[in-house]
This record gives C-alpha cells, sequence and structure tokens, in this order.
C-alpha cells in the first residue's frame, strides 16, 4: 500500500493534555441530581413536561459534554505541534540540518524604540532553535561580521550549547560579509541529508545586502528574517583627513571629518575635535535632512611624533559610527628630494636655484629639509622618506630611477618635473611607458623653442596651488619673461592645467596616478632658460608646489574594522607588543628583515587607537575607523531583495521585520487548524447553549 502522506508531532509530549478532555466529564458527574417525580395539576403542565422530556433535549447534557471534550483534545493537539508530512519527507526519516546566520555588522547596534537591533536578533534566533526538534534536529551558527566566524566545524545536536552562544551574540564595529557566511553555511549543510536550511536573521540594512550575490545548491534553501525597524536616526562621521598629512610643529594645518544625517528631519549636534585625548576645539553644527558636509577647522602639533587626532559628534541611535580617528606624524622639518645632474654648488644649473628656494636659510631653521640626489642615485630606497621630488637638469633617467618614481607617485608621492635642459621628451616618455596602463603625462614636450618670448597669461589662481597668491603676485608671475619653452602637444583628458602662455601652451600641468600627482612645468629654473629663478615670486612659488605635491592622506594609519592591520617600523626588535583601544593585548605577527620590521595585527575589530611599543616605550599607532557604509541604516526592501537574490540562482525567501515565520523544515504545521477547530467547536456549543436557554 502506498503512503501518500502523514502527521508527524513536533512536540508529542503535549499530547498528554489530552487527558484534560476528562475534566468536561468529571464536571458533569459531579453536577449530576437524583429524579425526583413532580405531580403537575393541569395538562398544559404535562405538555410542557412532555416537550421536556424530547429525544432533542434529553440528549443536551451528553451532547455538550462531548463538545467540551473535543475543544479540549483540540487544544492539546494544537500544543503538541502537528505538521503534515509528504510522503518523501516522511519516508527520509533524517533529522533537519539548519545553519543559523547572526547578523552582528555596526548597524546592529543601532537602537529604535528604546531596542537594539541586536537584541532583536537574539529573540528571532531564540524562536529558531525553538522550532527544531531536540536529539533529531542539528544545527550550527555563523557570527556574520568582516570574516565569519562558525560556532562548530559542522551542525551538531545539541540545541542547548548553541542558544548559549545566541544568548552571548554582541554587536561589532564590522562590516558583515553575509556572501561568505552563506558560502560557508552551504558548504557545512552539503554534506547532511533530510530537510536542510540556512536562516539569516539580519536587520537588513541596505548598503549591506546592495551587493550580495549567492548561488545556494539545491535543495538548501535559505531564509532571509528581518528584524529592525526603518525608524532609527543617525549621523555619520566618516573621512578624517588632515592637510598636509605629515604637519610641521607649531604650524597650522586644515582638519577635515564627513557628517552625514540620515534621517528625514533636521539634527543638531556637537562636534568635538581631540589632540592626543585633549578637548582643543569644538563646533555645532546643523543639518538639514540627508544632508553631508564635510565639516573643517585649523590644529596646529606642538612636538614632533605620532599624535592621534579624533573628532566625535553627540550620541545617537548608532553609537558605532559617532567618533573617527587618525595618526598623523608632526615634523620638525619636510623632507624634500631635489633630482638633477648638475653641480648644487655652482649658479649655472636648476639644482643651484631650487636648493635656494625650498631651503632660503641653509640651516635648521629652513621648514624644508632638502636632499639633492644625482640621478643614478634615485631608488626606492632615496625616495622613502621624501615628502616631494622635483626633477631638475638631468640626463637620460636610469630605468631604476623611472620605475622608482613611478611607484613613488603610486604611493602618493608628488613629482614636479622641469622641462630645461636634457632629454626632457625621452624622459617624460619613459615615465609614461612605465605607469601603463595609467595615464601619466598631462602634456607630450615636443621640440624646444629657444628665444621665443612668451608671458604667463592665465592661471587656476581660485584653486590650489595657486590660491595662495593675491593679485599682486599674480601680475608679477604674468610679468615674468620665460624665453625657452616647449611645444606642446594637446593636453591628457584627465590633465588639469594650471597656468598657461598668452599662446595658449600649457605652462604648468597636472596629473592624477594612484595616490599620488605628476606635475609638468613648460618652464625651467635654469639661467640658460631665462631669469626666472632669480624673480622674489620664484621661491614662493616654489614652496607653494612642494605643498601641493606633498602627500594628503596617512593611508597606511587609518583601517576598517575586521581588517588586518600591517606597518612597517624602521628598526627590527623582537619586543614588539600592541594594545587595542581597551587597553588590552592584541595578537601581533612580527616579520623582521634587514634594517625594518613589518608588524601585523591580524584581528584589528575594535574601533579606535591601537598602539604598538618595543618593550615598553611606544613607538607608533594605528587608527581604526567603522566603516562608512554602515551609518545608513535604511533596510532594504524584502521583495527587492528577494527578486534580486533570486535572479542569482538562489532558491530563497525574504520577510519583513514584522513577519514570524516558522521554519517549516518537514512539511506543513497543521497546529493553527486545530486552534481553528477548537474555536469553531466552542461556538458550536455557544449556539446550543442558546437553543437550551429558550
Amino acid at each position: 500500500m502506498r503512503m501518500l502522506a502523514v502527521i508527524s508531532l513536533t512536540s508529542p509530549l503535549m499530547l498528554l493534555g489530552v487527558s484534560a478532555a476528562a475534566l468536561p466529564l468529571i464536571a458533569h458527574l459531579l453536577n449530576r441530581r437524583a429524579r425526583r417525580r413532580i405531580v403537575f395539576p393541569t395538562l398544559v403542565l404535562l405538555r410542557d413536561a412532555a416537550a421536556d422530556q424530547s429525544k432533542l433535549f434529553r440528549m443536551r447534557r451528553p451532547l455538550l459534554l462531548l463538545l467540551r471534550a473535543l475543544a479540549v483534545a483540540l487544544i492539546a493537539m494544537a500544543f503538541a505541534r502537528p505538521v503534515w508530512l509528504a510522503a518523501a519527507d516522511a519516508d527520509a526519516g533524517d533529522g533537519a540540518s539548519v545553519a543559523l546566520i547572526l547578523d552582528a555588522s555596526a548597524s546592529t547596534a543601532q537602537i529604535a524604540a528604546g531596542i537594539s537591533a541586536v537584541s532583536q536578533i537574539r529573540a528571532a534566533a531564540l524562536r529558531v532553535l525553538n522550532d527544531l526538534t531536540p536529539g533529531l534536529d542539528r544545527a550550527n551558527l555563523i557570527i556574520a561580521r568582516a570574516r565569519p566566524k562558525p560556532a562548530f566545524d559542522e551542525p551538531i545536536l545539541n540545541i542547548e550549547a548553541l542558544r548559549d552562544d545566541v544568548n552571548k551574540l554582541t554587536t561589532t564595529t564590522e562590516r558583515a560579509d553575509f556572501a561568505a557566511a552563506i558560502d560557508m553555511a552551504a558548504t557545512s549543510l552539503a554534506a547532511r541529508t533530510g530537510p536542510r536550511r540556512i536562516v539569516v536573521i539580519s536587520d537588513l540594512q541596505h548598503t549591506n545586502w546592495a551587493d550580495v550575490a549567492v548561488k545556494v545548491p539545491a535543495p538548501i534553501t535559505l531564509s532571509i528574517m528581518g528584524v529592525a525597524r526603518d525608524d532609527a536616526a543617525n549621523i555619520g562621521m566618516s573621512h578624517l583627513t588632515l592637510v598636509p598629512a605629515e604637519p610641521i610643529v607649531n604650524r597650522p594645518a586644515q582638519a577635515s571629518a564627513s557628517l552625514s544625517n540620515y534621517s528625514a528631519a533636521a539634527r543638531t549636534t556637537l562636534l568635538q575635535w581631540r589632540v592626543d585625548d585633549q578637548l582643543v576645539a569644538s563646533t555645532k553644527i546643523e543639518l538639514a535632512p540627508w544632508e553631508q558636509r564635510d565639516v573643517v577647522t585649523d590644529l596646529m602639533l606642538l612636538s614632533p611624533g605620532f599624535h592621534r587626532i579624533a573628532a566625535s559628534v553627540s550620541p545617537d541611535d548608532l553609537p558605532s559610527d559617532d567618533s573617527v580617528g587618525l595618526v598623523v606624524e608632526a615634523v620638525d622639518r619636510v623632507p624634500i628630494v631635489v633630482v638633477g645632474d648638475d653641480d648644487p654648488s655652482q649658479p649655472d644649473g636648476s639644482s643651484y636655484y631650487l636648493l635656494r628656494a625650498l631651503a632660503p636659510r641653509g640651516d635648521a631653521t629652513d621648514a624644508l629639509q632638502v636632499t639633492h640626489l644625482r640621478s643614478d642615485a634615485v631608488s626606492d630606497v632615496t625616495l622613502r622618506s621624501a615628502q616631494a621630488v622635483l626633477i631638475g637638469d638631468v640626463g637620460p633617467l636610469p630605468e631604476t630611477a623611472v620605475r622608482s618614481l613611478v611607484n613613488y607617485i603610486r604611493h602618493g608621492g608628488g613629482v614636479l618635473l622641469f622641462a630645461g635642459p636634457g632629454p626632457v621628451a625621452a624622459n617624460v616618455q619613459s615615465l609614461a611607458a612605465t605607469a601603463l596602463p595609467d595615464g601619466l603625462t598631462p602634456f607630450a614636450p615636443l621640440t624646444l623653442r629657444e628665444d621665443a618670448l612668451v608671458h604667463i597669461d592665465e592661471g587656476k589662481w581660485s584653486r590650489p596651488p595657486l590660491d595662495v597668491f593675491d593679485e599682486l603676485s599674480q601680475l608679477a608671475i604674468s610679468q615674468l619673461p620665460i624665453t625657452h619653452t616647449y611645444a606642446a602637444g594637446p593636453l591628457a583628458a584627465d590633465a588639469a592645467a594650471l597656468l598657461r602662455y598668452d599662446d595658449r601652451t600649457p605652462a604648468l600641468a597636472e596629473i592624477s596616478l594612484g595616490d599620488g600627482r605628476f606635475m609638468l612645468a613648460n618652464f625651467s629654473p635654469s639661467p640658460r632658460f631665462g631669469d626666472l629663478a632669480r624673480r622674489g615670486v620664484f621661491v614662493a612659488l616654489m614652496q607653494s608646489l612642494v605643498n601641493h605635491l606633498r602627500p594628503k592622506h596617512l593611508s597606511n594609519d587609518t583601517r576598517l574594522a575586521g581588517q588586518p592591520l600591517s606597518i612597517t617600523i624602521s628598526h627590527p626588535s623582537s619586543r614588539f607588543t600592541a594594545l587595542g583601544p581597551d587597553d588590552r593585548t592584541v595578537p601581533i605577527q612580527v616579520v623582521s628583515t634587514l634594517g625594518s620590521a613589518t608588524l601585523t595585527l591580524p584581528d584589528a575589530s575594535q574601533t579606535g587607537f591601537y598602539t604598538i611599543f618595543d618593550g615598553e616605550r611606544p613607538v607608533h599607532y594605528l587608527a581604526v575607523n567603522p566603516d562608512p557604509r554602515e551609518s545608513d541604516l535604511r533596510q532594504s526592501d524584502p521583495r527587492v531583495l528577494q527578486a534580486s537574490l533570486k535572479a542569482g540562482g538562489a532558491a530563497v525567501a525574504v520577510n519583513g521585520a514584522t513577519d514570524d515565520v516558522p521554519l517549516e523544515l518537514r512539511g506543513r504545521p497543521l497546529w493553527y487548524w486545530f486552534v481553528l477547530a477548537s474555536m469553531g467547536v466552542f461556538a458550536v456549543e455557544m449556539l446550543l447553549l442558546r437553543k437550551y436557554s429558550r
């Protein structure tokens, strides 16, 4: 005989409640009364008595007793949680396997109506575990963070242990990698038999789910449950920068932070700036709905060495992004490299004038510490500490120098090449060829035009590096007689001409490469190309260009939570240790090489400042910030998210924050049908009681 389906009980012990069906019978027996003979004096009363003894009326007590017992039995069956199993599921006989993925990203710290999203995730996870059959179903727990971590190597039967882990769930300051977590869950369920389900419980923060693409192999199904409401208000902070990135002691530097109001109402917050834990500035900021604004303030660092700069706003519904930090190194003097094959002590070449324009006093009181290198001495090592590189009169650049210069620019350095004596066009072509496939040529210098007197006629005076010149300085620059220039090819599409001659030829242009920039000057300090270097405005121009070339960001000192951190210390040591923002020791890996050491923190999961020690002496700091994409607390539309994931090939159901959907691991639950049936039985009982009372 073929079995079509079967009913299974999820909680069979609840069938003991069927014994409560005897309670109506006991009540009936206790309320029975002995028969008495009654004599009626009239026929009318006798007829009424006959009607009272009709068959239906005599059956009223057994019928009501049966209905009440049936209602109690139906309620007991509902608590036993019966499930309608198809024949395939009934024959399988294997327990279900569930991989439970819990969102621990920074956005789950949001608080709406006094309730945090992470507490809602814990409660929803416990409900999922309660739907499992103890001793039969298996489950595992995966925490979704920057690098997802499973609680166990494979699904386990010990559901109680998973409940303990769920109750310990806390939010992180990281961005969750849901694609990696779902892939990990699918791999752990691949070898299991029986029903298999991946359940993701998340706040459905839209920027975290926008780029998630997964493909879950059949017969594994994916369920995504949302928990948080979309009414939390938040002001997010991000992109803390300092210009220049390596400021000079006792000279002002500009700090900038980006503030974003992620709410539909105008909000006011107090922005505070701290240097080495000391409050140095505060400003009240008013933001319109959904407004993003960069706020700038002047800071001054009073001593050389590393400093911790932090900006914070007033507490709001998401505490994890209320503060951002940056580590900068202040210096007494800024190292600059001038490359030239001429003698820097002789006034017949560019190097002589460049050194004196950048360091007029020629001693330690100059803010710029200038080093002169011949072109064959240019290497990664000699450029490592340079804040800017100026190339004057050189011969053909060696291949090693070309590679080092391009690498220097890619990693945030700035290079200015003067089109003076020598093979300028060939050197520019060598740099451009090495930078391929990226462009590194603002314009191509062609042939040298000698004794062709031109003047600077046009400049971008309102933008750096020319915004420091007032009208009188601009007039002085425009009156400079330039006698030697190069014919120029067309300006590159991604280049900017900062100065132009009166014949429209570019006089100064720049182009970006990686994190750095390359500037090409169609003039030269060489006295053979004119007397430009002898003019007083030349000093101000060189100082401004060098300041513009200096790196604007210290990207290696700003990291996002959950990413490994790596830095290079200029000296090896066997005593390196690291303390996290909570002043606890964190694991550190050290790889020492000749003359330096590379330090890696594998798991920088906390935001704040990390301190690197050599013995007991702090030698470096690192700043870890929250991912700015976690600040926008708007949720993904469940229908849109479901359609997007299905388009990627996943069998998925996405439920919104107000949905409380059972797992249905084996067939269709029937408990609500038994509840409805019991309510129907009570309704029939009420109708009969009303009829009998007439």
